[in-house]
């Protein structure tokens, strides 16, 4: 009995019994990598991109992008790369188009999303882009 005891303590546990979500945002976020169409991904662990990612007012869905060299916009989470789509074809506004965050699974003890953005065609259509990164975010300890 003592031996089965010592081997199930001493064998690795699954990686879905470590997830730990993060908190709430704000969130840092990095890029780790720069995906084509079909999920195929290059690693750019050696380009520390990083972003900052604060929730707007009550809309758990959106939020404020503050990147690098002052750069700020707005980016806005939906449930899937569907409804990313469905949402690039629908907008009209003369406002920026926002960065689109899809939540994936991908990554462990983080929360990992697809960052997207829109195009605009010569007639006015927007468009999702094809390429997308890899995004992870995690809180950003408040003192």
């Amino acid at each position: 009995m003592r031996f089965w005891v010592m081997l199930m303590l001493l064998s690795p546990l699954s990686a879905a019994m470590a997830v730990e979500q993060p908190g709430p945002p704000p969130w840092s976020c990095s890029v780790w990598g720069a995906c084509n169409a079909a999920d195929t991904c290059v690693i750019l662990s050696t380009l520390p991109m990083k972003f900052k990612l604060t929730q707007i007012g009550d809309d758990a869905r959106k939020y404020h992008l503050q990147g690098p060299d002052g750069y700020e916009g707005v980016a806005l989470q939906l449930p899937s790369l569907d409804d990313a789509k469905h949402f690039a074809e629908t907008y009209r506004s003369d406002e920026p188009a926002p960065f689109i965050l899809v939540p994936n699974s991908r990554m462990s003890d983080t929360n990992s999303f697809w960052l997207q953005s829109m195009w605009q065609r010569g007639n006015g259509q927007r468009v999702m882009a094809d390429e997308k990164m890899l995004v992870a975010c995690n809180s950003i300890r408040r003192n």
